[in-house]
């Protein structure tokens, strides 16, 4: 179908104040007689805190506050303890202290220098206590318990998992059975085990985190914030400070990157509670340290089990998953959920089993990092399918097409799946070459064509090259909510109020371009209005590429009864019946006779009469979980990202250091709303994912941070983007989509690690199952393998 402004490449609204520098950032905010915020933060990884003095830092010239654990404990107007998922964090320590960097006491002063000083006055007495910090050890039963009386579930109803055990360190977990997993593995001709892990990884957006708070006198709190959940954070607030909602308003403009760092709730608590203490604004905006020790992506541990049949039917799959999500859960339970039902992959597996744990442990909390933990599961089960190819003779292809998803399939759910379709995404990727393997792949699929590898794979060269696939399957936040409100001017402008967050990834003017397509309006007359929880309708948040979906979805319905009433209007000028009109570039005109029309800003004017007076309607969109109430059909998600990553490298066998020559990306996006936006989304989901590949771990000492900064912390560089970077996209049309779009800022992410690592075999005939695959895990990986064969050849030779 050809539409008007879907589907076409348009400038980026915030374009020209961003590269201007123009934009509006919270960390930009000042305001009159603002103080700045500090955070004491612990220095043990687990310790009962036994006194805490603060007078001298209350002594200190230019301090305005100082923030407690005896300022909560003394305040009976406050809920101190909340959670994203769970209440088992304070907003500064109570009793223990569960991390290196949890947040002890805070204080206001008139300038970040004081506030500095003021902690450094700050005396804190610790009894150290036995730490954990692995996911494997907390699952243990001797483990030291991290909370020890289980925390108070706050979104239960959010999420259909089982919530904290008693008596352990297990926060959340996810069982799933689907089929039956022991004839699965009886009937299966070879079976295949693997266990797999990602370490703790960083977001690092540009901007760090950042709250500016402010009282007025009738007890009503305003919030600046850099956040990609506004509602989230206001609905906590209130119930923090036990507000109503109407008397807490959150503003954000533009944030600078999130990635899921900020998501749920962060600096507003201490914020708001330093600017009551004060009665003045409080600006706390965080240091690059302490943006590594708010929030990290969950590190893992992923054993797999598949029962294959001789012609490479996946008949069976048995899945164990440790999470670590760190001292607190934060949206770890949410993460653990919704990566937990893709844990499988994108293969229809008629016998799954998927325990999906989340684990306490004496490190920073964990959430999610572009793909809500699918990333981390994609990690293992496509080197684990590569390793079943490679050790049965498959074409690791053909395999991976044999075994997929399609329309009409069974989910692991047990619901009906429509709209995806990962095989036109293979067709696509191959369309132009068969990316056959180069090395110990086509050895095993092709001996024949061994003879013909690539010069830099023979004899005597130091480096070899590879090449490899992955593919992987996402779904979206469910069960959610987005409301969107348009509002036509008297003018026939309009402008849309929507909660969804601009982050960077372009929603703004993906957003505007469906309003106006909905419209039929030129772009130019869309307005999108700063996000205010006082004034526009209620979004869940800018998380899990929910939001072209979800609003996109909102914005249709409340389209519909913007144009009802523009017909409505035009129907007595134009003497004509309502069914007989149509809206055209921003006329309502006769249906066949488009002369005869008017504007929508006369219509307004004839109809009303005078100006000042304009239309407004609201739509919503509304997810329900799969069967979760009688009635209700539901879904696990209302749609699913696919696609596929393909990875050349070039290894060197004596230093270990892979260079990527060429990298392929493929989605499925839907509809392409915006094609140049959707290419970019997916170069920059992909650049981060080959990061998490080869560069990116948290490294820590007994639960001392070792490498918290950008200096220690490796991220891509341009040096490190492959040299040829291929980016495409098939658009299949989702059936309920707005304009047949869905989400695709994530699905990058997760195949570049395991496309990579299938590369790296292919060329050197290793497996990397822990990442990230750095050149002293390559090497040690190459030593083992010749030990292996030597002792082989000496047994042969025996």
């Amino acid at each position: 179908m050809t539409y008007q402004v879907i589907g076409h490449s348009v400038a980026r609204r915030d374009g020209v104040e961003k590269v201007t520098g123009l934009a509006a950032y919270t960390s930009n905010l000042s305001l009159p007689r603002m103080l700045h915020g500090k955070i004491l933060r612990s220095p043990l990884p687990h310790a009962r805190i036994v006194a805490i003095d603060a007078s001298r830092a209350r002594r200190l010239p230019g301090v305005k506050a100082v923030l407690t654990r005896d300022t909560l404990l003394g305040d009976a107007s406050l809920t101190y303890r909340y959670g994203h998922v769970l209440a088992d964090q304070a907003i500064v320590a109570v009793d223990r202290v569960r991390f290196v960097g949890d947040a002890v006491a805070a204080v206001a002063a008139v300038d970040r220098d004081v506030a500095e000083e003021a902690l450094s006055l700050i005396d804190v007495e610790y009894e150290e206590l036995p730490a954990v910090f692995t996911a494997e050890e907390s699952f243990g039963p001797a483990a030291p318990l991290i909370h020890e009386t289980p925390p108070e579930v706050q979104a239960r109803a959010a999420m259909k998992f089982d919530g904290p055990r008693p008596g352990t360190n297990i926060c959340a977990s996810l069982h799933i059975r689907h089929g039956d997993i022991d004839r699965g593995f009886a009937a299966a001709d070879f079976i295949f085990e693997d266990t797999y892990s990602t370490p703790m990884q960083a977001h690092c957006p540009l901007e760090p985190h950042v709250t500016v708070a402010d009282w007025h006198p009738s007890g009503r709190l305003t919030v600046w914030s850099s956040t990609q959940m506004p509602f989230q954070v206001r609905d906590h607030l209130a119930r923090i400070f036990r507000l109503p909602k109407s008397q807490v308003c959150v503003l954000v403009d533009n944030v600078g990157g999130g990635y899921g760092a900020k998501t749920g709730i962060r600096l507003e608590p201490i914020t708001s509670l330093l600017a009551r203490l004060s009665g003045c604004p409080v600006k706390t905006m965080l240091n690059r340290e302490e943006v590594f020790l708010t929030l990290t992506r969950h590190g893992n541990t992923f054993w797999v089990r598949t029962g294959v049949s001789r012609d490479g039917r996946l008949i069976a799959r048995h899945i164990r998953i440790l999470w670590d999500t760190g001292a607190y859960a934060d949206a770890g339970p949410i993460v653990i959920f919704k990566a937990g039902y893709t844990a499988s992959g994108p293969y229809n597996i008629p016998n799954v089993v998927i325990d999906s744990y989340c684990i306490y442990t004496n490190k920073p909390p964990a959430g999610p990092l572009r793909g809500m933990g699918v990333p981390q599961t994609t990690w293992a089960y496509e080197p684990h399918l590569d390793r079943i190819a490679a050790e049965l003779g498959f074409d690791p292809i053909e395999l991976r097409r044999q075994n997929i998803y399609r329309n009409g399939d069974t989910f692991v759910s047990g619901e009906t799946l429509h709209s995806i379709d990962l095989a036109g995404c293979f067709d696509r990727a191959l369309e132009t070459d068969d990316w056959q393997p180069l090395g110990y792949g086509r050895r095993r699929t092709s001996p024949s064509k061994a003879a013909s590898l690539e010069a830099a794979n023979t004899a005597g060269s130091s480096v070899a090259r590879g090449r490899g696939l992955a593919c992987a399957l996402k779904n979206t936040s469910t069960p959610s909510y987005s409301g969107a409100t348009l509002k036509m001017n008297e003018d026939g402008t309009v402008v849309l109020l929507t909660g969804a967050v601009e982050i960077g990834q372009g929603c703004k003017t993906a957003l505007a371009q469906i309003t106006a397509e909905a419209l039929s309006l030129p772009l130019e007359r869309v307005r999108v209005a700063t996000t205010n929880t006082d004034v526009v309708p209620f979004d869940w948040g800018t998380i899990s590429g929910r939001t072209i979906f979800h609003v996109g979805k909102a914005i249709q319905e409340a389209a519909a009864q913007l144009r009802e009433q523009l017909i409505a209007l035009a129907a007595d000028v134009l003497e004509a019946a309502p069914q007989d009109l149509e809206l055209a570039q921003g006329r309502i005109v006769a249906r066949g006779a488009p002369d005869k029309g008017i504007t929508y800003e006369d219509a307004l004017l004839r109809r009303l009469g005078i100006k000042g007076s304009g239309l407004i309607a609201h739509g919503e969109f509304r997810t329900h979980w799969y069967k979760a109430d009688p009635g209700i059909e539901g879904c696990t998600s209302p749609f699913w990202d696919v696609g596929l990553g393909l990875a050349e490298v070039e290894v060197d066998r004596d230093t270990g250091k892979v260079r990527l020559l060429r990298y392929r990306c493929v989605a499925d996006v839907g509809t392409a709303v915006n094609p140049a936006l959707c290419r970019g989304q997916l170069s920059g989901a992909t650049l981060m994912g080959l990061g998490q590949a080869l560069f990116e771990e948290m490294l820590f000492d007994n639960g001392q941070p070792i490498n918290p900064s950008l200096v220690n912390y490796k991220i891509p560089s341009s040096r490190d983007i492959p040299e040829v970077l291929e980016v495409n996209y098939i658009e299949s049309g989702h059936q309920e989509g707005p304009y047949g779009a869905k989400g695709i800022g994530e699905i990058g992410v997760a195949p570049a690690a395991p496309a990579v690592a299938s590369a790296i075999h292919d060329a050197l005939g290793v497996w990397i199952v822990d990442l990230p695959i750095t050149p002293e895990k390559i090497l040690r990986a190459l030593e083992a393998r010749e030990a292996t064969l030597r002792r082989e050849a000496g047994a042969g030779a025996g």
